[in-house]
């Protein structure tokens, strides 16, 4: 059976990246939290050092945000007070 297609830049971002926050879109969308975000990971998290990417999953828009550790994970949900996806009964931070 064939498997479905995963962007390069996703599959990069796993080998690269130890930790993945995946986050439910709100339903508007990001709207202006999608700059602050932005700019807050690139101020707090630096640049190279994180990858955004879209992580659709069935029912839901969502995120996956990667990072190298698992402090600026928590910094950007407390900061941002996103919506964490739980797939079965397991944590995906």
């Amino acid at each position: 059976m064939r498997s479905r297609s995963r962007s390069r830049l996703k599959n990069n971002a796993e080998r690269k990246f130890p930790v993945r926050v995946r986050v439910k879109c709100p339903e508007t969308g990001y709207g202006l939290q999608y700059d602050e975000i932005y700019c807050w990971l690139q101020r707090e998290v630096g640049a190279g050092n994180y990858v955004w990417t879209s992580d659709n999953q069935p029912g839901f828009d969502a995120s996956a945000i990667f990072l190298r550790n698992l402090d600026d994970a928590k910094g950007l949900v407390e900061r941002f007070e996103l919506e964490l996806l739980y797939l079965k009964e397991q944590v995906l931070v």
